[in-house]
């Protein structure tokens, strides 16, 4: 089912796996009306990434409205009649760039009844990303005020989601302390992802507590065939190869520690947005 008011939402995972554009499509799939597939809700955007494009956004909602159109509409669609949809729509998206710490301490005031009533209605909160205004860089000197830093926020996000009785969606990278950064000069090698993916296995249980919060719903995004190799340093590795990317979405039931796996999707990332390819439950 869809997660309740006052409960957290996480999309994570590590570097170019689509988190912010993900959480796009979950914007336009709310604001959306019914009959283009969406729930016609409305959404607060705090964007701390500085990710929001109005282009893109326009792409995805008009992807969403010639895809999920009801038939009696989709009959009648013409370049007009979506430009109006999409008006519409985004008059129920609110956004709000955030450049520091203290802008996000204001933006999450809007949810506040008795100094802005105009926005009563928000139903759900978008935040990207949680990790951007963390004190120190992900070394290993001062791996504990990050996980201090990250523990903090989610304290905080909690107590306010559960306050104002809001679904927070954020995203987080996928990081650990124990893995070594890759080659900031170069794209990583499959060696280096399969080391990677070895180093998260090995810290997972002992750093759990300290990177993994209870959160009703976690959508964690990785990468599934390794990028290809050039054979030598003169040819080029195309850019435009279709890079295959799994999305594991799991629960947590409640008085439960242990999460559920409902399902594994698997999708590529195009002009278009995410193209979902395969499912399996």
């Amino acid at each position: 089912g869809s997660p309740r008011p006052g409960e957290l939402v996480e999309i994570t995972g590590a570097s170019n796996t689509g988190k912010s554009l993900l959480l796009l499509e979950l914007a336009t799939s709310l604001i959306l009306p019914v009959t283009c597939g969406g729930s016609e809700r409305k959404v607060l955007l705090l964007d701390c990434e500085s990710t929001f494009d109005e282009s893109i956004m326009l792409a995805l909602m008009e992807k969403g409205i010639l895809n999920n159109a009801i038939p009696a509409l989709a009959r009648t669609l013409d370049t007009q009649q979506i430009e109006r949809i999409q008006r519409e729509a985004l008059e129920r998206l609110f956004v709000f760039p955030c450049y520091s710490r203290e802008m996000l301490s204001v933006g999450w005031h809007y949810l506040d009844v008795e100094l802005f009533p105009n926005y009563a209605a928000i139903e759900y909160v978008l935040l990207d990303s949680i990790f951007t205004f963390s004190c120190h860089k992900p070394t290993g000197r001062h791996v504990m005020d990050i996980r201090q830093y990250l523990r903090s926020c989610y304290r905080t996000y909690r107590r306010r989601a559960k306050m104002w009785r809001k679904v927070v969606i954020y995203t987080k990278p996928a990081y650990s302390p124990d893995v070594q950064e890759f080659d900031p000069d170069g794209s990583p090698t499959p060696e280096d992802i399969l080391a990677e993916r070895a180093a998260r296995k090995r810290c997972r249980r002992k750093h759990a507590k300290n990177l993994n919060f209870p959160v009703r719903y976690r959508i964690e995004l990785s990468l599934t065939n390794p990028p290809p190799i050039a054979e030598n340093d003169e040819e080029d590795v195309d850019d435009d190869d279709d890079r295959r990317y799994t999305a594991l979405i799991t629960n947590r039931r409640y008085r439960r520690y242990r999460r559920q796996r409902l399902k594994r999707l698997f999708y590529l990332i195009d002009d278009f947005g995410f193209n979902w390819i395969e499912q399996q439950e």
